[in-house]
């Protein structure tokens, strides 16, 4: 049995369910579409499980990228560090249903202890504070673009980016994971503009705020700001402030006018007229869809993305030594344990 290529080891056809296929054929637009009743999410990105047999111990390995010190975010975590901002650990969920069969939940430990669900946080928030995640080490994927035709193409264009290997057949979907980013407000000058930190340190970079939505603008004492009309409002970077349908936040005597954002730099968005709002925070959700996948063969393997600087096949141990963050190495887990039985 050959090193190097998957494409003659015996397997059986694709653990895909219907709902599965058919999220694979969505667009990223379709597909946010479709759970934004019961799970909705900002962003959308994928990560994707490339195996091959270890030749010392006969067991399936997985293929793990190292993210570089000048790595630019094209993951979920990538775009969520800020001395500002609460990142809030995933919430695994199955993928063995349909995406419109799913309830909404919130973030839970399950059995975890309270110092353990404390020393996590301690981890996550060291993670995603540091700068683009410098050595550590996460599946091959990425964003999601409007401009991929369905999730199953991103699957096979991020792998090309990153790996040069070429995606022949996805075989499974393994436990996804969602990620909740929030940037809160620091404190607002005398002409309403709300100042905030971004990106680990003072550099007023906006977008740290793309696609995020506004979840809590409760006004604060004599402001005359309120925070009933504030609900379901989003943020773009692109944008010159906010937009959506439910509303604008009111600053003091604006009758519903709005404020501007400025990063610690200075750089401003601005308003027509101020909010004086502290309490205001901005909340993104990301969602990673995780596949495992067939690849013609390994012989074009390489690090092809500038935001990486190694690569490493891992065994279930090594995995298990590698930094990551926590939610990931579970999925690492569940994709060798699918390699195991349905690959080798």
């Amino acid at each position: 049995m050959s090193g190097t290529t998957t494409t003659t080891l015996p397997f059986r056809k694709t653990t895909l369910s219907h709902a599965q296929k058919t999220v694979l054929a969505m667009s990223r637009a379709q597909y946010l579409e479709d759970i934004r009743a019961t799970r909705p999410a900002d962003k959308l990105y994928v990560g994707v499980c490339i195996f091959r047999m270890d030749a010392h111990s006969s067991r399936p390995s997985v293929l793990l990228l190292r993210r570089s010190s000048s790595s630019s975010s094209s993951s979920c975590a990538r775009e969520s560090e800020s001395a500002a901002t609460a990142s809030f650990p995933s919430t695994p969920t199955s993928p063995y249903s349909s995406p419109s069969s799913y309830s909404s939940s919130s973030f839970h430990w399950g059995g975890q202890s309270k110092q353990q669900h404390q020393q996590q946080q301690q981890y996550e928030q060291t993670y995603y504070s540091s700068s683009g995640g410098e050595g550590i080490w996460e599946l091959p994927g990425g964003k999601v673009h409007d401009g991929d035709f369905c999730i199953s193409a991103a699957v096979a264009r991020r792998v090309a980016e990153q790996t040069g290997l070429r995606v022949v057949r996805v075989l499974g979907a393994l436990q996804d994971v969602r990620r909740i980013v929030e940037v809160r407000i620091l404190d607002w000058d005398d002409d309403g503009v709300g100042i905030f930190t971004a990106g680990g340190s003072s550099s007023g970079n906006l977008s740290v705020l793309d696609g995020a939505t506004l979840t809590s603008a409760t006004g604060s004492p004599g402001s005359g700001s309120g925070s009933g009309s504030g609900h379901g409002l989003s943020y773009s970077g692109s944008s010159s402030g906010w937009s959506g349908g439910a509303g604008r936040i009111g600053g003091r005597g604006s009758g519903g006018g709005g404020g501007g954002i400025r990063g610690s730099t200075g750089s401003t968005q601005s308003r027509r007229s101020p909010i004086h709002n502290p309490q205001l925070v901005l909340r993104k959700e990301c969602l990673q869809l995780n596949y495992a996948v067939l690849v013609q063969n390994h012989e074009d393997l390489a690090v092809k993305s500038p935001e990486h600087d190694e690569l490493v096949w891992a065994s279930f141990s090594r995995a298990e030594a590698l930094p990551m963050p926590e939610e990931l190495r579970t999925v690492v887990h569940q994709g060798l344990a699918f390699a195991g039985e349905y690959l080798f």
